[in-house]
């Protein structure tokens, strides 16, 4: 299936907020041996298993997790190094949060889904 194939209420839209607070390290090495969870996360690492962690740090209270992004993983890419704003994600628990995330923009086009090759 193509994007071109969604109907109009399937398409994603990005949506820009803005939050601070704290989230459960789930990027680093240090982080991924304080989860319990194998070096090589996400890769190899069943999905109903990291399901139960989020919902019992959600539980705990924790605001929020910032992960590898499996959807990467699963293009091929796991170099988990450097600045990880191009390969992490963040899951706000909203309900925890001390400050709730106010959205600053939504993209309703599909430019931001375009692959822009590194120079």
């Amino acid at each position: 299936m193509l994007i071109g194939d969604l109907s109009d209420e399937r398409i994603p839209h990005l949506c820009e907020i803005e939050w601070r607070g704290s989230a459960v390290d789930v990027i680093s090495s240090a982080g991924l041996v304080a989860a319990g969870l194998a070096e090589g996360y996400p890769v190899g690492v069943d999905k109903a298993a990291t399901q139960a962690k989020g919902a019992g740090w959600h539980k705990e209270g924790r605001e929020a997790v910032v992960a590898r992004s499996m959807s990467l993983a699963r293009l091929g890419i796991v170099d988990w190094s450097g600045d990880h704003a191009g390969w992490g994600e963040l899951a706000i628990f909203v309900d925890n949060a001390k400050v709730k995330p106010v959205l600053r923009r939504r993209r309703e086009d599909l430019e931001w889904l375009i692959a822009v090759p590194e120079a």
